[in-house]
């Protein structure tokens, strides 16, 4: 499920959804002769989405990170800022890892905010179980951010937690 929600979040930025071959094997999905359907821009165009066919796990998040930041950029040449949402998991972790050492001082970063998707209730964000955590360690904490929206997993009044939070989502707008 997190790997999916993963490459939603690639395909909402860059219409394209990045796999690699091995992902694909065990997926059981066959793709025969790709080459015939690959674009000009070499991805399998599927209506508005496209699929990056890759040799192996490391040159697809290549590929993700490459997509990525190009698309970010774009959306700060168009609005200024891009809204971010990113998962947490052991997908985008080599993702995130290239992030955070080849774009490190990157100056988009300063009109990033980032929106953190899902937490575990209880989850203290101190805690390597928490995916906060996971976000900042990984991420957040390398680069220099405009604005980091968190779900605190572990708020007393999850009620309070979750308007808190909605409420900041809503101000941002809509998501890039």
């Amino acid at each position: 499920m997190r790997n999916l929600f993963f490459l939603f979040i690639i395909f909402s930025l860059s219409g394209r959804v990045v796999f690699s071959e091995e992902e694909l094997n065990l997926r059981r999905i066959r793709i025969l002769s790709p080459e015939k359907f690959l674009s000009s821009e070499g991805y399998l165009p599927l209506g508005k989405l496209g699929v990056v066919l890759n040799s192996n796990f490391k040159e697809m998040s290549r590929t993700a990170v490459e997509v990525l930041i190009e698309r970010m950029k774009q959306i700060i040449r168009e609005k200024g800022e891009v809204k971010l949402g990113l998962p947490t998991g052991n997908t985008p972790q080599l993702i995130y890892e290239l992030l955070r050492t080849e774009y490190k001082n990157d100056p988009l970063w300063e009109k990033v905010t980032l929106v953190q998707l899902d937490e575990y209730v209880g989850a203290d964000p101190s805690s390597s179980e928490s995916f906060q955590y996971q976000l900042r360690e990984n991420l957040v904490n390398h680069v220099k951010l405009k604005r980091f929206i968190s779900i605190k997993g572990n708020a007393q009044d999850k009620e309070k937690e979750r308007e808190r939070y909605e409420k900041e989502i809503e101000s941002l707008g809509e998501l890039d």
